[in-house]
């Protein structure tokens, strides 16, 4: 900890002392709305994870689209296969077609018949592509609702009511909590204020989520082995997050 940190730590730890100081309750959550927002949001993330994602989706379609540039490029080698042979058929030797005529049999024959052998793996490809698309559709009908509502959820938790929290709390003249401060300090930073607001938003809505009310730490006790991979996988990326601010 660098001397201005620990200076500032020392001043804050006797404002905390000092007979009449507040400090803002960053998880009160009277009637429960954050913790019903904060599922209802988990709820449509959860929704939203069963989904493929635009980079696969846009993957698996691409394999129909090879099908059908093989098949427009084996229609366009066989049309000129099938006029260059009606020119062989229909002429005498010593004609001047005949000559180009037989050069494209020659050269667009094999060629027709490669993009002929390519289709039968393309056509296989593309047949498991479009099921996983047509499945992936039907979860995505199905998960729809969830999914919308765990947006609006999250924008309304997010934006209107934690980020409006933390900035009122950041503005104000009351203490924040010990383990606000111990995480991500007690004010944004000069640079990269709106990326602090998000970790801190981030990390309240965690707490609001799991209903986590430790006083020093910010998620809260470490977790057990019984802890859904979600809630893991959650906490581990905010742990990283919140390395960025100490």
């Amino acid at each position: 900890m660098s001397p201005l940190a620990t200076r500032v730590a020392a001043l804050e730890r006797h404002l905390r002392q000092a007979k009449g100081a507040v400090v803002v309750d960053l998880d009160e959550d009277r009637g429960g709305e954050l913790h019903a927002l904060a599922v209802t949001a988990a709820k449509g993330r959860t929704a939203q994870a069963g989904l493929l994602s635009d980079h696969e989706r846009t993957r698996l379609q691409l394999d129909g689209r090879h099908l059908e540039q093989a098949r427009e490029e084996r229609a366009q080698h066989r049309s000129v296969v099938l006029r260059a042979a009606a020119v062989l058929a229909g002429t005498q030797a010593g004609d001047p077609q005949r000559k180009a005529a037989q050069l494209d049999f020659e050269a667009f024959a094999p060629k027709a018949q490669a993009a002929h052998r390519r289709i039968a793996n393309l056509a296989a490809a593309a047949a498991r592509s479009t099921a996983k698309l047509e499945a992936d559709d039907g979860v995505r009908a199905k998960n729809a609702k969830a999914i919308a509502a765990g947006e609006r959820a999250d924008t309304k938790l997010r934006m209107r009511l934690l980020r409006s929290r933390l900035s009122d709390a950041v503005a104000g003249a009351d203490l924040l909590p010990v383990w606000f401060a111990t995480a991500l300090g007690p004010m944004p930073p000069a640079r990269n204020a709106n990326e602090w607001m998000d970790a801190a938003a981030d990390v309240l809505a965690y707490r609001a989520t799991y209903q986590v009310t430790d006083p020093v730490v910010a998620l809260g006790p470490d977790l057990d082995e019984y802890v859904g991979p979600r809630r893991q996988a959650w906490a581990e990326k905010l742990t990283r997050e919140l390395r960025r601010w100490r």
